[in-house]
């Protein structure tokens, strides 16, 4: 058996399935994700390891006590985090997470001048505040000497393998995804380490997400597990995730909505977006992950929870009531979803939230249903997107909290046009990472697990032309808005500082 541990934003699961993904046990421990100033969003890495210890403990001490074999535990993360480490590879920062928008003005500097191109032809990475790339250059830039005395410039994920393992590695799909990786040459890029004035030294060793460590003894002891227990580097939790819906084929493509929400596909060859609007990040040799990521996907719900709904509807379910009694279009209300600025496939960190078209007919069923459309629509933005570039697509295999409406899962297929699949195993990246771990243990890159028992949906046609029709109009007002959010964030800034 093997654990597959899920790093996540707010959460750490550990579960431990066996060859089959079935789940014999498991564990999760929260933690915060601090916002101490507009645009911050940082993890306390002490927090992170504590939760690490405490789900993987827990799991040990179950498998110790029903007697089940550990054959390795695996890593998934986030994409995208970074932190200062000193010569003792202890933090001198946070983590600053994916969701930190602090080098926004200098994602946009770059994007005006050309360089942004230049680094993406380079990288597969879209410039944006979210990357390691841009939150190193605000720290050179904003807190100098805190950036020269770090000794290492570390991800969450080479942190927690230090602790681990004493060896200081980060896999090749995260290391994709930092912005400092030339996927031409599979190695950092120097131009960039120069700018940022690091050297390789300074920076974790890349090395296939097959790759195998052995937890110290030390470790082994404090979570009841054996000594020497090959601890399998894993991958990102986006690309684990596509692995766990079983969408490591080019026909196949994987649609999350969690809190935020991601649209990506594993193809054999690089692709990259002429206009720079998708990631396209290495997962080992012959594969890569295309895909875009949304800032809006169960944030926008939550915020719709707490503001549009009544006294009475203010949970999930009766929401869902209210929003389906609202015909498909809701009564031609438009909603953009851009509450906390937009990654995929705006790249506009100043990118806001609106109503078009709302009219005294309209109603909260409407304002609900509009909201779901909206987060829906932008997410087939970035469907068509991929499909554009890697080919057609026979059907999406979709996870996250989403799948628990039947209304939003049928209107996902309906905006798409697509048959949708979802898995009635919810942890996918958990699964993914165990996935990597057997391929690794059996040297087999080829092993996957197909997926278990499943609920599908296929498109409804007067409820799909519907949406044929209000995508193009969607778009086209969308293009207009994006003229105006830089001045919108501007005049709201000028508002907040009086």
């Amino acid at each position: 058996m093997i654990i597959g541990l899920d790093v996540g934003t707010t959460n750490t699961k550990a579960v431990l399935f066996d060859q089959t993904g079935k789940t014999w046990a498991s564990a999760k421990s929260g933690y915060a994700l601090a916002q101490r100033q507009p645009g911050y969003a940082e993890q306390d890495p002490v927090a992170i390891l504590a939760a690490v210890k405490q789900t993987v403990q827990q799991v040990g001490q179950q498998a110790q006590q029903a007697g089940w074999p550990i054959e390795a535990l695996v890593i998934s993360t986030a994409m995208h985090s970074v932190l200062l480490l000193d010569q003792q590879h202890q933090p001198l920062t946070p983590v600053i997470t994916w969701a930190d928008n602090r080098s926004a003005a200098i994602a946009h500097e770059w994007q005006q001048d050309q360089q942004a191109t230049a680094i993406y032809q380079r990288t597969g990475t879209p410039v944006h505040p979210m990357t390691p790339l841009c939150k190193l250059r605000w720290l050179q830039l904003r807190q100098p000497a805190l950036y020269q005395s770090a000794s290492y410039i570390s991800d969450l994920k080479s942190y927690l393998c230090w602790h681990l393992t004493q060896e200081f590695v980060i896999d090749t799909s995260l290391a994709s995804a930092t912005g400092l990786y030339n996927w031409q040459r599979e190695a950092w890029d120097d131009a960039l380490l120069d700018l940022l004035q690091i050297t390789p030294q300074q920076m974790p060793k890349i090395v296939p997400i097959t790759q195998q460590l052995s937890l110290t003894q030390q470790m082994a002891t404090a979570l009841s597990l054996p000594t020497n227990l090959p601890i399998v580097v894993g991958a990102s939790d986006g690309a684990l995730s596509n692995l766990g819906l079983a969408t490591s084929q080019a026909e196949q493509i994987a649609l999350t909505i969690g809190t935020s929400g991601a649209v990506r596909i594993i193809s054999e060859q690089p692709h990259l977006d002429p206009a720079g609007r998708l990631f396209c990040y290495q997962l080992r040799k012959n594969q890569w992950l295309i895909g875009g990521p949304v800032n809006n996907g169960g944030l926008v719900l939550q915020w719709a929870e707490q503001n549009l709904a009544t006294p009475t509807t203010k949970h999930y379910q009766p929401l869902w009531q209210m929003a389906s009694e609202s015909p498909a279009g809701a009564h031609g209300l438009l909603f953009y979803p851009y509450l906390n600025g937009e990654r995929a496939p705006l790249w506009d960190a100043t990118a806001s939230g609106s109503f078009i078209g709302l009219t005294q007919r309209h109603q909260r069923a409407d304002m609900l249903r509009s909201v779901l459309e909206g987060v829906t629509l932008n997410l087939s933005v970035v469907y068509q997107q991929i499909t554009a570039l890697t080919g057609p697509v026979t059907a999406i295999h979709a996870a996250g909290g989403f799948a628990q409406s039947t209304l939003w899962c049928q209107l996902v297929a309906d905006v798409f046009g697509q048959n949708v699949v979802i898995p009635t195993q919810v942890e996918s990246s958990s699964l993914g990472a165990a996935i990597v771990g057997w391929q690794s243990l059996r040297n087999d890159p080829n092993f996957s697990i197909p997926l278990q028992s499943t609920r599908n949906y296929q498109p409804q046609p007067e409820n799909q032309q519907i949406y044929q029709e209000l995508l193009p109009l969607w778009q086209k007002l969308g293009q207009n808005l994006t003229q105006q959010y830089q001045t919108i964030a501007h005049w709201q800034q000028h508002l907040d500082n009086q």
